[in-house]
Order: C-alpha cells, then structure tokens, then sequence
C-alpha cells in the first residue's frame, strides 16, 4: 500500500466493506460529493489530477477502488466525451456500459494471448542472469524501443544499441530515434537504467515485461495503454478513425480504471476458465486477438497460400462439399497463421539473432601441449570435454561465461545470451580430420538490413574478441564463430540451415551421413550448432544453388535426420586460427601477440569489457589446474600455455591489460609459470 494517498486508501477501506457481489455506483457521480469510511470524509476528486493512481496496486486494492468509478467525472465544456479522459464517442452511462460490454465479448472470444508478458518475462530470464539489476537494464532498455513498433522490431533495436555500446565504449550508434539514442548514452554514462527514454505507455510496459518488476512481484490491474488497448476501451481519433496516437495523462488514468473493472468482471465470470485475471492478462489477451485480425485482414492471401500448402491437395473433380470444407480448413488455419505471429513475444525472435560461438575441449593435436591428447579413445575425450574445468557455461542459466560477461564498460548493462548447447565438433587440423564433443555459445546480436542481413561491425567485434579469447585459452588451433541469415535474396543465400526437432549434439552416424550429402552437393562444412545444423563452405565460400538444387538437397538432408525446418541462408562467420602460433614454439609469445594485436584492431570498448570479465579469469584457473592434473595421463603441458593462464587468472583489475604488461616485460619464461603455479596452489587450499 506504499505510496497510495490517503483518499485512495480511505476508498479503498469502504469498497472492501461493501457487501460482496454489489455493483458499483449507479449514475454519473456528481463532482464534489463525499465517501465516508469509519467517519473520514474523502473527497470525490474533481478533476483527473486527483484521481489515484492503481499503477502498482494488488489486484484486489485496485479493483475495490476501482468499483468506486471515481474516475467518472463529467467532462461539461471540458473535453469532447462525456468523461474526463474518456473515449469522445462515451457520452452517458448507456454508451459507458455498451463498451464495458463489447470489451467483455470480445475478450471472451479468444483469451489465448492472456499468458504474453508471463512468456515475455520469462524470455528476459533466459537471456539475463535475472538480478533486478541486469532485468531492469534489458526491459528499460526493451520499452524505450517499444514505441510504435512490433515486439521483433523492439529486439532488433535494442540489441543494436546494447551491442554497439559494448564496442564502443558506452557510446552506441543510432538504432532508430535520435532521442533514444541521447537517451541510452546518458543511461550508460550515469550507469542508471532509469533514464533511458520511457513515457506513461512505454514504461508501464517496461515495468511489465521486468520479472523482477522493480520488486513488485504482485500482479496488478492495470496493463498497458497502447493504441489496440485504447480502441478496445472506445477510443478513437479526432476524425472517427481507428486508435493510434496516444492519449494524455487523464486518458491514461481513465483506461486504468476501466482496465480494474474489466480484470473484476472477467474474474466473476470465469471467462476462459480462469479466476485469475490480472490486467495485464486483461490488456494482452483482446491485444494479441485485434493484432492477429489485423495481420490476418493485410496479409490473407500469404497466409491463405501457407494454410493450403499445409493441407494435402484436393482432386478437381472432387464435390462441392469437399471443396467447401478443404476452404473453409484452408480459413481456419490461415487465420490460426495469423494468431501464432500476433501472439510472438521477444523471446520467439531469439532464433533470429542467434550467433553460434561453436568450441571444443580437446587440445589442439600438435605443438606439444598434453601430446598424448592425440590418441585419446572416444571416451576419455568425452570425459575430458565434461570436466568440469572445462565448461565455458558457467554463468547463471548455464549460458556462456566469455558473453554474459561482456559489459558496457563503466556500467551494469550486460550482453543478452542464450543458453549454451552441445554438440558434435569437427576439425580439420595438422594431424587429419577430428570428431569430438562440443558445445556452442548462443549470443544475441544485431544485424545490418539489406537485400541479404549482415553483422555490424561491433557484433563482428564482439564475436572475433569472445572466441578468439577462448581460443587462446583453451589451447585451440582457432576459434570460430557463424551467424545465417535466412529470408534474404535467394541468389546470395546458397548455404542451408536445418532446424533440429529438438537440441542436442548430432550423433556420429548422422554426423557422417550429413557430410555425405553436403559434399555431394558443394557444401562439405557441416557445422552442429545445438538447435540446427548448417551446412556451407567456408573456405571457398557456398556454389550457386538454384530452387530445383535445394529442393533436392532439402529432401536428402530431411530423409536422414527429419529437420523441422530448412532455409537457405547466407552466412557471416569468422575463423581465428592459431595453428601456426602455437607450431611456431614454446616461449615466443606468438600467440599471445596475435590475440592482443586483433584486439588492438577493434573498437575500443572490446578491450575493456572482455578484459575486465572476471569469469575469464576463473576459466584460465580451472584450465590451468585441469592440464596439470591431466599431465599425467597425456603428456607435459607446455609451461608458456600454463604461464599465459597463470597471468589471466591472477590479474587483478583489466586481464587483457596485465596480459599485454606481462608481455612487454618479457614475463612468458616458464620460471614464472612455476611461481604463480606454487603460489595458485596454496591459495586453493
């Protein structure tokens, strides 16, 4: 009750001592008159300004507030409805009570979308640590870019200022508005998420989507005012037109309480089957159904052409009544088509801006680091891969440790990642063709629209700095990292994705046969990434591949494993290779230079926020401890690796700078590596 003043808790007290079931006040209320509870006189508010605010309210406090219709005050000569802040076309109790009524059909009609912002929040966990904090720098940052724009368009902007801040420092580059961009580097300078750009609508909504809400976990009765909630309550334009501009303070206010009401009637009423109507189920529920009308009324030939291809094809000589029910099935699930992208939240465009950071655990073969890694039988490299010691998943929600870290430097604002995922590793290296478990980093990044997408230059950053580093400290011969694009023209989109029914690593045999298909059609680089497989060139770059070609090559890839989607795509990857620094000697810090000259090529944001996560650190301990113990079963580890390791993990502020000052001062000698091993060592004990 924090907050609410005292004529909202006065009223409050009577609503709640009220017999159960009463309706609320009959009449348009007279400006001026009194609510009395337990001899206190609270004023009936006279204008919108005193009206309460319900906004974070339980649901039960706003609603018996709510029944009290304070909020209806005659409008006179002040407004064009007969409400303050109510719809022009609402003149009397009669028309208030026709759309009270409407609303309520119209909501019973298919309350499916009711559960949108619970599966929206929970998308914000999967990516996020889910500290208040970190929740409350993605959806503040999710609402400013909500403004006029579908929840795919939200993510795409906003992933666009978070990344390009990371790269640069704290500076993004201009994802949609000017204003917002003014407003995000305000945010980050102060390293305070409350000053990204957000009004009555926007952060109402931000508030909403937060699982954390600001730490008002209790659901309210009021959800958000956007223009396809408004219509829904009768608001319309100056003109007569359809909703679509926003509305003043006292429209916000006035659409709340309506909103309260409406939770009251559909908990009484059951409708759907439930009794626990928030307004936020109340809001998103006619939201997700007047939005999938309106894509199904713009779009019906494309989702009709979709319904029918679902649907096996009819005779031309079949009867009428089949005919008419083959249509009337093609209308259903075309309107079905339409529901499903009316009812995507954020997280159902995660696919869509998915990188894979693909990495193994086995050492590279040669160069003489744990040598006999190389005749290691299946089950040890698998043990090896599932030391513990060995995963990069570590960060909260077992997704990877090297993104989840990254930063906007000075700030809170982390990198939104996914859950990392096995899967089948194959590299082609010095000593031949390997096969070993692996696993795939799932980062979220933007993307460059064109006649085919393509990575900005900070997300490429972000990616060559994140498996570079992973790279070098897992003793790789590189890392790799792809992002596909799928929807763009045809004739640059000649790899191929294929979605798996379910994640989980290819097994051998598929593995194989997969391959098979792939060189027989020019593609022999089969890439498991945990969800999907793909299938390119990346040395040669993926052959021209006309419609007959990829039908085929769909049909060969789908008869061995049954994906549930293919795509053709084309591919943003990016390959670091460490082969020929680590063949090149013990003690000559090739490799450690070539890492820390790619990243003296990148925007300056890179080397502060990678260098100054701490999870790196924590990985080059356990990989140091693991290949010391592991030394005895596969040969001497090479003291310069070890070294390396030793200097990330006792860094004390930036690694990346105590690396590049170890450097110069020509601290890569294996005595070192012997110091720091005895002093690492007691201090684990």
């Amino acid at each position: 009750m924090a907050g609410i003043d005292e004529v909202a808790k006065s009223l409050i007290n009577v609503a709640k001592k009220a017999k159960k079931g009463a309706s609320a006040a009959k009449g348009i209320p007279e400006a001026g008159t009194k609510v009395t509870a337990k001899r206190k006189a609270a004023p009936k508010p006279k204008n919108m300004a005193q009206v309460p605010s319900l906004r974070g309210m339980p649901v039960d406090d706003a609603v018996a507030l709510a029944r009290k219709e304070i909020h209806l005050i005659p409008s006179g000569d002040r407004g064009a409805g007969g409400y303050l802040g109510g719809p022009r076309d609402i003149q009397n109790r009669q028309q208030l009570g026709r759309m009270r009524s409407d609303l309520d059909a119209y909501i019973a009609q298919d309350p499916r979308g009711a559960d949108w912002y619970g599966r929206y929040r929970q998308g914000v966990m999967d990516v996020t640590d889910g500290d208040p904090l970190a929740t409350k720098w993605f959806t503040n940052r999710q609402g400013m870019y909500s403004a006029g724009v579908s929840p795919e368009g939200e993510l795409g902007f906003a992933l666009k200022d978070l990344n390009s801040a990371i790269a640069g420092g704290g500076t993004p580059v201009k994802a949609a508005r000017p204003a917002q961009q003014e407003a995000s580097i305000r945010a980050y300078e102060a390293n305070d998420p409350s000053l990204f750009q957000l009004g009555k609508k926007t952060g109402e909504y931000a508030r909403l989507v937060d699982p954390n809400r600001g730490g008002a976990v209790t659901p309210g009765a009021t959800g958000v005012n956007d223009f396809r909630h408004l219509r829904n309550l009768g608001y319309t334009e100056v003109g007569g037109e359809a909703q679509r501009n926003a509305v003043g303070a006292a429209g916000h206010t006035f659409a709340d309480y309506e909103t309260a009401l409406a939770v009251d009637r559909a908990n009484k009423r059951a409708v759907g089957g439930f009794t626990d109507w928030t307004g936020e189920k109340l809001q998103a529920a006619p939201w997700v159904l007047q939005k999938g009308q309106d894509f199904h009324a713009r779009y019906k030939n494309s989702y009709d052409d979709k319904a029918s291809k679902m649907l096996p094809p009819i005779a031309r000589s079949a009867d009428p009544d089949a005919v008419a029910a083959r249509s009337a099935e093609v209308d259903r699930l075309s309107f079905e088509l339409a529901m499903q992208d009316a009812n995507r939240t954020i997280a159902d465009y995660f696919p869509k801006h998915t990188a894979y950071g693909t990495y193994e655990a086995q050492p590279f073969a040669a160069g003489g680091h744990l040598s006999g890694s190389v005749n290691a039988t299946p089950a040890e490299r698998l043990e090896f891969a599932n030391d513990p010691r060995s995963v990069w998943d570590f960060a909260e929600g077992g997704r990877d440790a090297i993104y989840a870290g990254m930063r906007v430097p000075g700030t809170d604002a982390g990198m939104a990642v996914r859950r990392t995922e096995p899967m089948s590793g194959v590299y082609d290296g010095p000593m031949g063709l390997e096969t070993n478990p692996g696993f795939v980093a799932r980062p979220l990044v933007a993307f460059n629209s064109g006649t085919v997408k393509s990575l900005p230059e900070a997300d490429m950053a972000i990616l060559q700095a994140g498996e570079g580093a992973r790279g070098l400290l897992d003793y790789q011969g590189a890392g790799a990292f792809n992002k596909t694009w799928v929807g763009g023209q045809a004739g640059q989109s000649n790899s191929v994705v294929g979605v798996k029914p379910a994640s989980g690593a290819l097994t051998a045999n598929q593995l194989q046969k997969l391959q098979e298909v792939g060189r027989k059609y020019g593609l022999p680089d089969v890439n498991d990434r945990g969800d999907s497989v793909l299938f390119t060139d990346f040395y040669n770059g993926a052959p021209a591949m006309d419609s007959r070609t990829y039908k085929a090559f769909a049909k060969e890839i789908n008869d061995v494993m049954g994906f549930k989607s293919t795509d053709r795509a084309k591919v943003d990857s990016g390959y670091i290779g460490y082969e020929d620094a680590w063949q090149a000697g013990q003690g000559g810090g090739a490799a450690t230079s070539q890492f820390l000259n790619m990243i003296d090529s990148m925007p300056e944001g890179i080397a502060r926020s990678l260098g100054n996560n701490d999870m790196v650190k924590k990985a080059a301990a356990d990989r140091l401890s693991r290949d010391a113990e592991w030394a005895s079963r596969w040969g001497a580890t090479r003291e310069d690796v070890q070294n390396l390791r030793s200097i990330i993990a006792s860094s004390k502020g930036n690694w990346i700078t105590a690396l590049r000052e170890a450097v110069k001062a020509g601290a890569v000698l294996p005595v070192v590596a012997a110091g720091f091993l005895s002093d690492f060592d007691e201090g684990q004990q």
